[in-house]
């Protein structure tokens, strides 16, 4: 895994994904955006890297995941609502779940459908989250753009917002994921496969498993049968640890991006 330390350069490659994350300062609350990791990943075919997604850690002890999207995205939650999906909040503390997306007027929408950490038995890790996403889109940067919403923004504390947007781009970072060994990747389809696991006791056994959240073969034609190669990344975001495991299975996705969670009661 290669890491960056020093501010990394801006273009416009990762602006969608570096700038989303500021809303909560620009916006009428103004609260500190906290500390982001632009994710950028090369294909089986060796091209990038490129960004896919940016992992924040916020003052209150969050952790928010903001995807790629495509231009015009078309995107509904799983109890069909529609909704322009724009993070994945994990609250460590609470150890809870939520989806925040935008409907038509900008408006926050949380969907009603609740959804939970996966513990697994006798492991240091929960499951937070997947992630499929088309190389085509993570390759096709140029038809990516930031979700614009029109947002009131006071201008009595411009000053002290000023500082904190110099912090915040101050304490960026890039993070490389790697993709499993060519060889250990025969076949590879045409989408990066994404597994987010949460460490709640490092002590324990926090080797990633290979894990099939539900409804993935509705999600992809061709979805594999057995077994396919992963490669599990240790990533500390704010004081927080998480495994991120990658992956290329076989098949086509029949969507650009799919988030999906394990449905809670």
């Amino acid at each position: 895994m290669e890491s960056h330390n020093e501010a990394p350069l801006l273009t416009p490659d990762n602006y969608p994904l570096w700038y989303r994350p500021l809303r909560i300062l620009f916006g009428h609350d103004g609260k500190p955006p906290g500390q982001t990791t632009v994710l950028n990943v090369e294909t089986p075919c060796g091209r990038g890297p490129y960004p896919f997604g940016a992992l924040s850690y916020t003052p209150g002890r969050r952790l928010l995941f903001h995807p790629l999207l495509p231009e015009s995205p078309q995107m509904e939650f799983a109890d069909g609502t529609p909704a322009q999906i724009d993070h994945v909040t994990l609250e460590p503390e609470r150890k809870r779940i939520h989806v925040t997306g935008f409907d038509a007027s900008g408006k926050r929408v949380h969907p009603p459908r609740r959804w939970k950490l996966y513990r697994f038995p006798g492991k240091g890790l929960a499951f937070w989250f997947v992630l499929l996403t088309r190389w085509s889109l993570i390759e096709q940067q140029g038809d990516v753009r930031v979700m614009e919403r029109r947002i009131w923004m006071p201008t009595k504390d411009a000053e002290r917002r000023t500082t904190e947007f110099e912090n915040y781009l101050k304490r960026l970072d890039i993070q490389c994921l790697q993709l499993p060994p060519c060889e250990a990747l025969n076949t590879f389809g045409d989408y990066f496969y994404c597994l987010f696991y949460w460490v709640n006791n490092p002590t324990l056994d926090i080797l990633a498993p290979l894990f099939f959240p539900p409804e993935s073969d509705r999600e992809v034609e061709g979805w594999p049968d057995g077994p396919f190669a992963i490669q599990p990344i240790e990533l500390s975001v704010g004081s927080e640890l998480l495994v991120i495991a990658t992956a290329s299975p076989p098949g086509r996705m029949r969507k650009d991006v799919v988030v999906g969670c394990v449905a809670g009661p």
